[in-house]
């Protein structure tokens, strides 16, 4: 049978990593997991057969190419999967292209050799049959919730090869919040913050209350935030328990990366936004003020 190799994409935490062996069990019996990085996980799921790590510096980054060319020297077989979010949408598509594989990307069910995934916003539900050898996909971590026992793995350290670190780095996320994708409570900001400066005020909140932290596409256009958080049909599909939109109208394009929350709360000046149609809690208010009141000791 062939194996399925996991691509545990940078910063990825405990659960991220759980639910991608979920979906990878779903396609194989047997699971190997390979990361890029300056550290390997120190424990995984036991379902794991084996643990491969290419270390590379601290403060190096490196390319979808360079990332191509140490994942087809030491996996040339086997599928390849990972968990939907803007790693996966700068490196499987270039994967599938180098490999002549069609990839899926978004994936939220799979029953192999058929799958299911999400398009048009999420609005349409694609099957898939798939009659490849060889897979190249990414999922929703929230459609494969499982959590496994844990158990130390030694990694099996590869061979560096002849790359060098590049500009055209793969994303990476703030490593002082939880991960966007698994975090049970998220806090996102939109164009309502007027500027960089002022976004920081939600990093403070979000590190505050140990939430992740999100944005929307006009957010991230006007430049207040790195797009590894944006949420969205272009960004993340994220899933937590609670939801927090401050000064975020509610484009077609935004609710479809969080229309799944548990709970999802709107702050906006603007009593006509389109979020309070989505919101089980809103508050037509300045934004600015409610942070202050959440930040007051």
């Amino acid at each position: 049978m062939t194996k399925a190799i996991m691509i545990i994409p940078p910063h990825a935490d405990s659960l991220n990593i759980q639910y991608l062996t979920r979906a990878a069990q779903k396609i194989s019996d047997h699971i190997e997991a390979v990361a890029i990085g300056p550290k390997a996980p120190s424990s995984l799921p036991k379902v794991i057969d084996k643990l491969w790590h290419y270390p590379i510096d601290q403060k190096s980054e490196l390319s979808t190419e360079q990332c191509y060319q140490i994942i087809n020297t030491y996996f040339e077989q086997g599928h390849l999967i990972t968990l939907s979010g803007t790693f996966s949408k700068e490196l499987m598509p270039f994967l599938a292209a180098k490999l002549n594989i069609m990839p899926m990307t978004d994936v939220i069910a799979i029953n192999t050799p058929h799958f299911k995934r999400a398009i048009f916003a999420g609005n349409i539900i694609e099957s898939i049959t798939s009659s490849q050898e060889r897979y190249v996909l990414s999922v929703r971590p929230s459609c494969f919730k499982q959590e496994y026992e844990l158990s130390p793995l030694n990694a099996h350290i590869l061979d560096p090869l002849d790359i060098v670190s590049s500009d055209q780095s793969l994303s990476k996320e703030n490593s002082d919040l939880p991960d966007l994708l698994s975090a049970n409570v998220v806090v996102s900001g939109g164009r309502g913050f007027a500027s960089e400066e002022n976004f920081k005020l939600l990093h403070q909140l979000a590190k505050h209350y140990g939430a992740g932290l999100g944005a929307s596409r006009a957010a991230v256009d006007q430049g207040y935030i790195a797009n590894d958080h944006q949420v969205g049909q272009t960004g993340k599909i994220i899933a937590p328990n609670v939801y927090i939109a401050f000064g975020i109208s509610g484009a077609v394009q935004h609710l479809a990366g969080m229309k799944d929350s548990g709970t999802i709360i709107a702050v906006n000046t603007d009593p006509d936004a389109p979020i309070f149609e989505y919101a089980d809690i809103g508050y037509c208010g300045d934004l600015f003020e409610v942070i202050n009141r959440l930040l007051a000791p």
